[in-house]
């Protein structure tokens, strides 16, 4: 059987619901979400093989500014159906897919239909498709018609691989996005997070499966440190409460996590 294979570049402004769609697409939480704009700071490749058609799906941050589009076989312009219709800051292929996000929030799909005439105005994209990366609305018939336009090539990944990132990559960016949503606007997104100790050493325990994480969150300013840490350590203890049952769902396996707060002087 003929194998079809290509990268398909998620590009968007901030918060229009790229990395919602990514873990949508893919089945499982691979990039951190946030009601906050811009919480995706590494480019993320997810991948879903359905049959002979593999998609390499390419999470990006939000584009603020005239940038340089990523280099892929397809671009998917994600916007929110419910936001003001924007017109994207750099030029966009007339091969684009428009990716209408959230149209669950409409009470009447007939709502849409402005404003997919309006965007169609705007953008004169190749195809405009409504979905609805919360509920699934949609999502079969994009993977549908993005697999007939995958060129012909063997596959980059095995077939159960569902991204390029390594577990420890995974864990600092979900422990990243349980932080931001832990301290809400108190941090800027200069905060970052590096794995300090992943020891795997008792996984394979058939009484007890742990894996052992040490991570630092890493800070630009010392007068961010209280904030971050909490009185008496609450906020600290509320971001490793969060995360860890998140990780355990990740990992298959109990999670010991160990939280530090350090500043990166320049």
């Amino acid at each position: 059987m003929t194998q079809h294979c290509g990268t398909i570049a998620l590009v968007g402004l901030p918060n229009a619901g790229k990395s919602s769609l990514l873990n949508a697409l893919i089945g499982q939480k691979l990039a951190p979400v946030t009601y906050k704009a811009n919480t995706t700071r590494r480019i993320l490749n997810g991948v879903l093989t359905r049959g002979n058609a593999q998609f390499i799906f390419v999470d990006t941050p939000g584009m603020h500014d005239k940038g340089k589009l990523p280099e892929a076989d397809l671009l998917l312009w994600i916007a929110d159906a419910k936001r003001e219709i924007t017109k994207p800051p750099i030029k966009l292929p007339n091969t684009t897919v428009l990716v209408l996000n959230q149209i669950d929030r409409f009470e009447n799909k007939n709502q849409l239909l402005p404003v997919i005439e309006r965007w169609h105005e705007l953008l004169k994209p190749e195809l405009i498709l409504p979905v609805s990366a919360r509920t699934g609305e949609g999502l079969e018939e994009l993977i549908k018609i993005l697999a007939g336009k995958l060129p012909e090539r063997g596959f980059l990944f095995d077939q159960d691989a569902i991204t390029d990132a390594s577990e420890r990559e995974l864990v600092a960016e979900l422990i990243r996005e349980k932080a931001l949503l832990a301290l809400k606007n108190e941090i800027p997104y200069e905060l970052n997070i590096s794995i300090e100790s992943f020891d795997e050493s008792r996984r394979e325990n058939s009484k007890k499966s742990l894996v052992d994480i040490s991570a630092n969150l890493n800070l630009a300013r010392e007068s961010h440190k209280a904030i971050v840490i909490g009185k008496g350590g609450s906020k600290l203890k509320e971001i490793g409460q969060m995360a860890r049952q998140e990780l355990e769902a990740l990992l298959g396996c109990q999670v010991m996590l160990r939280l530090f707060v350090r500043v990166k002087r320049s």
